[in-house]
């Protein structure tokens, strides 16, 4: 079987960046508008033999279409999807070593690639991780008990659908410097800091998802703007949305249908 050799410190160390900035969002509302507009570039090179159609072990890197012929249990990282790979988790599920370990479930760099379930994956770091890539899916998985449900770090074209995000230390899911980011009919509860959350992420859309139990339901940073935030079920939230994209600019985004209570700014809830 092949093994992982990746620097992964850097891509840690922004997931730690995205929950200290939604911290400090909470005591200063217009927080963010700094943000820089390039995520730094971090490097993900891959030196390991992919694999396809084996059965997976942690560490792997995975080619082609590979479907998840057991649970893994993980000392470290997952398993990487480098281009046009799919992995279908089969009912199967990928544990980690601990929410605050320096580890990801799975984490997608090559473009064209999809996870689907049904199947778990918990106790990592990041569940999922999408670095600098584009035409990526996530659809029908539970990402349960990690410190982020999903991250995305500088891609664009991304589909995150039908999964379940509950129970993780932070975010359910969160966007850094991403482009047409699609989070369209996910459950998304308990995650304490925010449900789903975008800094310099643009022209996306929030549809149809239920969100509950987190300090901020929905979070859209200073830099985030264009986005549609469409038919939403927000409860049981401290902010079900917080929009600083609004404070000092005219660019804004556009809210329709969302079921919440209270906002900032206001007059965003039906």
């Amino acid at each position: 079987m092949s093994s992982l050799n990746l620097t992964t410190k850097s891509f840690s160390i922004i997931l730690f960046f995205s929950s200290i900035l939604l911290l400090l969002s909470i005591d200063n509302p217009i927080y963010g508008q700094n943000m820089p507009e390039e995520n730094e570039n971090i490097d993900s090179e891959l030196t390991s033999q992919s694999i396809q159609n084996e059965e997976i072990e942690c560490g792997d890197v995975l080619e082609g279409n590979v479907t998840l012929s057991k649970d893994l249990n993980c000392n470290g990282d997952g398993v990487i999807l480098g281009a046009d790979a799919s992995l279908f988790l089969n009912g199967y599920s990928i544990t980690g070593p601990s929410s605050s370990s320096d580890t990801f479930g799975i984490f997608m760099v090559g473009p064209n690639s999809e996870v689907k379930g049904p199947g778990t994956i918990g106790n990592f770091k990041s569940g999922i991780g999408v670095q600098e890539t584009y035409s990526i899916k996530v659809s029908q998985t539970t990402l349960k008990e990690n410190g982020m449900g999903l991250f995305i770090s500088g891609s664009g074209d991304i589909e995150i659908s039908n999964n379940v995000m509950k129970n993780n230390d932070n975010i359910g899911i969160s966007s850094h410097s991403g482009n047409k980011i699609n989070i369209t009919n996910n459950t998304i509860v308990d995650n304490p800091l925010s449900g789903i959350t975008f800094v310099n992420t643009k022209k996306s859309v929030i549809n149809g998802n239920e969100i509950s139990g987190s300090i901020n339901g929905i979070y859209l940073a200073n830099i985030s703007y264009d986005n549609k935030v469409i038919t939403n079920s927000l409860t049981d939230n401290g902010n079900d949305v917080l929009d600083e994209s609004r404070q000092g600019s005219s660019i804004s985004n556009i809210y329709t249908n969302n079921d919440c209570e209270n906002s900032i700014p206001k007059n965003i809830c039906e």
